[in-house]
């Protein structure tokens, strides 16, 4: 009786198949299962001549991998140079030789050396080779929903076709368990209750605001105040608020606490010696404090300004910790705080409140427009008026901002103005949005510039940056403004798509590209603990959806240099997966994908590529559990 062979979903992904008619990978799946590919035996291995090509290949390794070859060499600058002052112009840095340098070291270059010798065979023209773009997800949710449509593009083979739908399968089922897990797992319990001194309280009140901290950490206090830390922190030392009372200000207290001594420590010369663990031990034990406090505010609390300033410091904290969906819903009930104490537009007048309101109304703005974005939900803090005119600090008295809170507020505002078509592309060619005249979508275009122009202008060292890591908050800055300028090109591609004004798909394939740049910039540092912090505020924080086009432009057209940096990610994430059990989760994930991206270039091949191996990957299944926290991010 003949043996059925390898189904051809099992192969693409290379995975072991039961060779049923359907296979057991298929049903769970609920693709087709087919067997189309044609018999054939691969030659024996001569690993003897296999060595020796190697041998004579390393001579000029370094030759092959940076010569400019044609559209599908690795190479990491963009294929699209954009001119100044073009209508198309959307303010893409150029990347310097350095970024460019690093991504190269991380990615082998015998790697690159076999991606471009092999000859991948690929005649895919802009009608076929960009089709993939409408199955693209732009939200979290279609990412674990939406399945490959059977009729779309029946110009693409079945080996790419079921890479790109057991992509979506294991993209679904990794951030769908990520999503019912977070908010689930049990902090470590603290024995006992520890709140600043008064030594520590008076550090604060006497250093935040000051020369010895940035204006860029010091915004990050404000939603609180000096005058309510104060207040708060001598009734908790004293003894002399109500439980209710007692419980909110533990978690501002303590949770400012955390925040100014990871300031103070990003100052410093010396984290090794003995004073310096001692002070990074007792941030730990007032961030554990301020957790278990959040917990045991009762659900019945009557709304004010104090609850809405600990569920704000709680969303800062759990982010921090890379528990999005926790922030997602203490997010969802900061925004109802905030409309129900009357702070906001329409309740209130903007120019009258204090600073800590203003930056309360400002946060939950934001954190709101982000995660609906993130996720494609509903807005749950509503605005009758423009926000552009509300949210401006200057139309507020006695308020300050510094330059890098406007650039987030102002990427907020983008974000806000996008999410009507997130989960209806086609509404934004109905609509006509980037009309060049009139669109709302080539403002957000024109606004994106500025964006860009605001955020080189902070990129150099500065007092400001003290506190912080300017290298990472630069590169979250980046990753955070090319993620949102990715999806906004993406509506802009489908939304053109039938006309005559549609623009190269290497715009957008450019600032999808960019964006993986700032995050692999994110992994250089030596710091793990401080990567992983920066990953949550990154990764976390906003979809993936660059990662998903470069995935799927490389299956689709074959691309080795997007293959090259899905590599590269993948390889990055490894070195700080085991401090975080969700970052780990999306290591796995992207793993995945370079596996599925490898066979469908090499086609089940032996070329000597063991990305496997010389990477050092992991794979790490999703478990709820707790991760190590940061010391860097203090938002």
């Amino acid at each position: 009786m003949s043996v059925r062979r390898v189904c051809d979903a099992c192969h693409s992904r290379k995975v072991r198949c039961d060779r049923n008619d359907p296979c057991g990978n298929c049903l769970d799946q609920s693709s087709v299962c087919t067997r189309s590919r044609g018999m054939r035996r691969l030659p024996k291995r001569d690993l003897q001549s296999q060595r020796q090509r190697q041998r004579q290949r390393q001579g000029y390794g370094n030759a092959l991998a940076l010569a400019p070859r044609s559209s599908s060499t690795p190479t990491i600058e963009p294929s699209l140079q954009l001119q100044p002052g073009s209508e198309f112009d959307i303010g893409l840095e150029q990347p310097e030789v350095e970024e460019g340098r690093f991504l190269l070291d991380m990615f082998d270059e015998q790697q690159l050396m076999l991606l471009n010798q092999f000859d991948l065979d690929v005649n895919m023209n802009m009608s076929t080779g960009y089709s993939w773009m409408e199955i693209v997800p732009l939200t979290e949710d279609q990412m674990i929903r939406r399945r490959v449509n059977t009729a779309q593009d029946m110009t693409w083979s079945i080996e790419r076709r079921q890479a790109l739908e057991s992509a979506l399968s294991v993209a679904g089922r990794v951030l769908g368990s990520m999503e019912q897990s977070q908010g689930a797992e049990m902090e470590r319990g603290v024995e006992e209750r520890h709140i600043p001194s008064f030594e520590l309280l008076y550090w604060m009140l006497n250093d935040i605001g000051s020369p010895k901290f940035g204006s860029f950490i010091s915004d990050y206090f404000r939603h609180v105040g000096k005058d309510s830390l104060k207040h708060m922190g001598l009734a908790l030392i004293s003894n002399t608020a109500t439980p209710p009372d007692s419980t909110l200000y533990t978690v501002c207290v303590n949770s400012l606490a955390f925040k100014f001594l990871n300031a103070t420590l990003g100052t410093v010369q010396d984290n090794e010696d003995e004073l310096t663990q001692n002070l990074r031990h007792n941030a730990l034990l007032y961030r554990e404090t301020a957790k278990a406090a959040l917990k045991e505010i009762p659900l019945i609390t009557k709304p004010s300004l104090s609850l809405l300033q600990a569920l704000l410091c709680g969303i800062f904290l759990h982010q921090g910790s890379g528990d999005t969906n926790t922030c997602r819903e203490l997010t969802k009930t900061a925004c109802r705080v905030c409309m129900d104490i009357g702070l906001y537009p329409g309740a209130t007048d903007l120019q009258s409140v204090t600073e800590a309101e203003y930056y309360c109304f400002m946060w939950c703005y934001k954190l709101d427009r982000n995660y609906a974005w993130k996720f494609g939900s509903a807005r749950i803090l509503t605005l009758d008026t423009d926000p552009e005119i509300v949210l401006s600090p200057s139309t507020a008295l006695n308020v300050s901002a510094s330059e890098m809170v406007l650039i987030n507020l102002d990427l907020a505002k983008v974000q806000d103005a996008m999410i009507p078509f997130l989960n209806d592309p086609a509404r934004a060619a109905r609509e006509d949005i980037f009309n060049l005249e009139y669109g709302i979508g080539t403002g957000l275009l024109r606004r994106m510039e500025g964006i860009r122009r605001d955020i080189d202008q902070i990129r150099e060292p500065s007092p400001k940056w003290t506190g912080l890591d300017s290298a990472s908050e630069i590169a979250t800055l980046d990753f955070a403004y090319h993620c949102i300028l990715t999806n906004l090109l993406h509506l802009r591609q489908l939304a053109l798509s039938n006309t005559a004004h549609l623009t190269p798909v290497e715009t957008y394939l450019d600032s999808a590209r960019r964006g993986l740049h700032a995050l692999i910039s994110l992994c250089a540092s030596d710091d793990r603990r401080q990567t992983v912090a920066y990953l949550h505020w990154t990764l976390l924080y906003y979809p993936i959806t660059a990662y998903i086009a470069l995935f799927y432009n490389a299956v689709a057209t074959s691309h080795s240099g997007d293959f090259a940096i899905l590599t590269t990610v993948a390889r990055c994430l490894a070195k700080t997966g085991s401090l975080s059990p969700r970052v780990a989760a999306m290591q796995g994930l992207f793993q995945e994908f370079v596996v599925i991206c490898r066979g469908v270039f090499f086609d089940g091949g032996d070329v000597g590529l063991d990305l496997g191996g010389d990477m050092g990957l992991v794979s790490v299944p999703f478990e709820g559990g707790r991760g190590v926290n940061d010391w860097g991010v203090l938002t």
